[in-house]
């Protein structure tokens, strides 16, 4: 049995972004995060390319790239073609941290963690996350834990649906900020619960409240923003930031109660900042000549999503709930690219190009002539470019499965401006301006540490990948060499480092996720799963 006495717990702010969280913590409604900060590391955690909540949480929880781990937003391809399902932790392909603990003999608590449904048998406990189906009362390991922790708690929501509520009135407002604090206290309920229950040597925990709240309400917290000095702002501000100034109470509370030999981690998995516009890429790559749409098709569609006929089975209208219906409408053998999803950020090249493989045309060539194009494009309101950067696939990621990746990712204006899927009829240009208050991720996310072993007052910039294997050095454990990510030793005093060096481990554990790529959840699932994904902006 390992004999480390060490101990880690990460916990996880959904979205956390310093841009909002520092000017509250000058105002006074964090006082927590500001000592912790104080007493302890913070800094910038850099997200996946692009940010976003799948692809970076498991590259925390695996210290490893998307190209190595395989999950590259909420979906997974099916072959060769645009058919997708829906992700799910059998999808990840690499050991998570929780792994390479058991295996030491260590006991994990694991609450709320992206992509963690279906559960694993773990030493320890795990409940996983929103991606739950509602109404599961066998979805925690072990099975019985979420009776017990409802004897204790009275409730636990697995997630707060927003998917399909309207905030038109006070009454819908203060309902949907209600329920996220509910919901937000009932897991810290849990927490703590659990926590004492369990005793476990890495504990991690994800609050996601801030993430919904910032999709929604981004432009209200952002004194940057036109909409901050609304009238609906200026009413409802002081509610919303009710729900910050709770995850500060949660904060202060792991800081009271971690012991001389743990380590705290605040981490999120993107930032956050304002959404402008939403580029409609697939309209321009069709202007272009290098997308095709089988006509019939595309115009039913668009009546079935006008008439609201979405209760008919994808059987009958041929449509996949998890797919995009556009990706139907596409008459591929004269296609050369369309776009991926909201999440993935990218340009799919069509392998399977009857041009391609008669060699009229050449990859590397088509690639690069469409990089040209799009560092040309220029916002017709302020005459700026619309791209920032373009990257091949090969130039973010690295591994096994990137191939399973958009061919280009795209960066448009540091993420205010998202790719949509969608052809709109009438709207004459390629992009539509967002007129709501909502927010959308940056890469810039947020780290923190605290307690045993760690600097006080210092600043340093890491990224998602490197807290697995720094969590594993403060615990006095190999660092497996697979893994990607840095052990962050500058965040440690030189006291500490002497007692310890870092350790890797050739040991490879063998987790190589399910080669089945049947879909997870059934159709009613998948429905509830693609409206909730829809809502936050993460499918159009």
């Amino acid at each position: 049995m390992n004999q480390t006495k060490e101990k880690a717990f990460v916990l996880g702010l959904d979205g956390g972004s310093w841009d909002l969280l520092k000017p509250l913590m000058r105002q006074g409604y964090m006082p927590n995060l500001q000592k912790l900060c104080e007493h302890g590391v913070c800094g910038t955690l850099n997200s996946t390319i692009p940010p976003y909540t799948a692809p970076a949480w498991v590259s925390c929880v695996t210290g490893m790239n998307p190209g190595k781990h395989g999950v590259f937003g909420f979906t997974l391809k099916t072959g060769g073609g645009p058919k997708k399902v829906f992700v799910s932790s059998r999808a990840v392909k690499t050991p998570k941290i929780w792994h390479y603990l058991n295996e030491a003999e260590k006991i994990v608590g694991l609450i709320n963690i992206p992509i963690t449904y279906p559960v694993e048998k773990v030493d320890g406990f795990m409940l996983p996350c929103f991606l739950t189906p509602q109404g599961r009362t066998d979805f925690t390991y072990p099975l019985s834990l979420y009776e017990d922790l409802l004897k204790h708690t009275g409730d636990y929501i697995i997630n707060v649906i927003i998917a399909g509520r309207k905030l038109d009135n006070d009454l819908q407002f203060k309902k949907f900020l209600d329920d996220i604090l509910f919901a937000t206290r009932k897991r810290f309920e849990a927490m703590k619960y659990l926590w004492t229950k369990y005793a476990a040597d890495f504990f991690m925990i994800v609050f996601t409240c801030l993430d919904k709240i910032q999709h929604k309400f981004w432009k209200y917290l952002d004194a940057d923003s036109p909409l901050y000095n609304s009238q609906t702002a200026e009413k409802w501000r002081p509610k919303i930031i009710e729900i910050y100034q709770l995850i500060d109470e949660i904060i202060g509370y792991v800081v009271e109660h971690i012991d001389n030999d743990t380590t705290l981690y605040i981490v999120s998995d993107h930032g956050f900042g304002p959404l402008e516009k939403r580029v409609f890429i697939n309209k321009w790559l069709s202007q272009e000549g290098l997308l095709s749409l089988l006509k019939g098709k595309f115009y039913l569609t668009k009546m079935l999503a006008r008439t609201k006929l979405q209760g008919i089975s994808p059987l009958q209208r041929n449509i996949s709930v998890a797919a995009n219906p556009l990706m139907h409408c596409i008459d591929f053998p004269k296609t050369l690219f369309y776009g991926s999803d909201v999440y993935e950020q990218g340009i799919y090249f069509n392998h399977e190009s009857p041009r391609l493989k008669s060699g009229d045309i050449a990859y590397e060539n088509e690639l690069n002539r469409l990089k040209e194009k799009l560092l040309l494009l220029k916002d017709p309101v302020d005459g700026g470019r619309f791209v920032d950067e373009v990257l091949f696939r090969d130039e973010v990621y690295h591994g096994p499965y990137v191939s399973h990746a958009p061919d280009m990712l795209l960066k448009m204006r540091n993420y205010s401006y998202l790719i949509n899927t969608s052809v709109p009829l009438k709207e004459a240009g390629f992009c539509q301006a967002v007129k709501g208050a909502e927010g959308c991720h940056r890469l810039e996310g947020i780290f923190a540490a605290y307690g045993n072993g760690i600097c006080q007052n210092k600043n340093i910039d890491a990224s998602i990948i490197d807290i697995t294997p720094t969590a594993l050095y403060s615990m006095g454990l190999p660092v497996p060499k697979e893994i990607d990510g840095q052990v962050l030793k500058d965040i440690f005093t030189p006291a500490f480092q002497g007692t310890k060096e870092v350790v890797y481990s050739e040991k490879e554990l063998v987790c190589e996720g399910e080669e089945s790529k049947e879909a997870e959840y059934n159709s009613s699932e998948e429905v509830e799963i693609k409206a909730q994904l829809q809502d936050l902006g993460y499918l159009d």
